[in-house]
């Protein structure tokens, strides 16, 4: 009888052992593919800035040639250490960004990630603000 009782007391902990065990690599499973949308997010935002470095090549190339005339509007030499400042930025953070290579590394990588993410949506406002000042200089 007695036995019989330690026998069936190894058993449900050894059953309640399997759950924790499962529940564990669900709740990680879990924090990985947040993890791993969240990475996708920030190479989104990094893709769309990017998209628009040729465009802050082009303005900036635009401006000089305004910057060469014989009375230059005084703000475009701001205009083009605008896009320049920008242009700068993005390579700044490419260097720097270290995007998780494991499923290890992604369940970690939560707060580098909205860090992340965060500093490239700075860097893409940038551009854009840069751009547009660029583009009003312009068509005066």
């Amino acid at each position: 009888m007695i036995a019989s009782r330690v026998v069936g007391s190894v058993r449900w902990q050894w059953l309640l052992l399997a759950f924790f065990l499962v529940l564990t690599v669900a709740c990680q499973n879990q924090e990985v593919e947040k993890n791993r949308a969240l990475a996708e997010e920030v190479m989104a935002v990094h893709d769309e800035a990017m998209a628009k470095m040729t465009q802050m090549h082009e303005l900036r190339l635009q401006l000089e040639g305004r910057a060469g005339e014989s009375d230059p509007d005084p703000e475009i030499g701001a205009a083009i250490e605008a896009l320049q400042q920008a242009h700068r930025q993005m390579m700044t953070w490419m260097h720097e960004y270290r995007p998780p290579q494991t499923d290890e590394a992604l369940q970690q990588a939560g707060d580098y990630l909205l860090d992340e993410r965060r500093k490239i949506q700075l860097v893409s406002d940038a551009i854009a603000a840069s751009i547009d000042r660029a583009e009003l200089l312009l068509v005066r």
